[in-house]
């Protein structure tokens, strides 16, 4: 049953290989699973409704009126998992990261980060223990 997801799952993974790291990866994992879950659920709900309403056929009304209720249920939180997915992708996007040619070790800038501004007394306003040197 879940031979069939490497090919989904190794698909993902090819897709998001060429972009900026590990962050498109586990919005994209988590996007599949999020999907394939529901997909998952959903089938066994429908599965199941129509096996009983084939066993009690006079009880068919409340048997889908509750088999709809879980599927828009299911469905609701699937769709929050997407959307939290994308908002996760949509924040790792937003932060700036340094260049490959820049190093941001301690002690090797002149000036501080673009995060910090100098005081008066030369040091960082962030909080860092580095001091600028002039």
């Amino acid at each position: 049953m879940f031979a069939n997801l490497l090919p989904l799952l190794a698909a993902v993974q090819e897709a998001a290989q060429p972009a900026a790291g590990g962050d498109t990866l586990g919005v994209g994992i988590g996007i599949g699973l999020a999907l394939v879950g529901a997909g998952l659920g959903l089938g066994r709900i429908g599965g199941e409704a129509a096996q009983a309403i084939a066993r009690q056929p006079e009880a068919a009304n409340d048997i889908r009126g509750t088999s709809l209720l879980i599927a828009f249920l299911m469905e609701g939180a699937t769709i929050i998992a997407v959307i939290m997915a994308l908002v996760a992708k949509a924040g790792s996007a937003g932060r700036s990261r340094p260049s490959r040619g820049s190093s941001s070790g301690p002690g090797s800038s002149s000036s501080p980060s673009s995060c910090c501004s100098a005081n008066t007394r030369g040091r960082p306003s962030c909080g860092s223990p580095r001091s600028v040197r002039s």
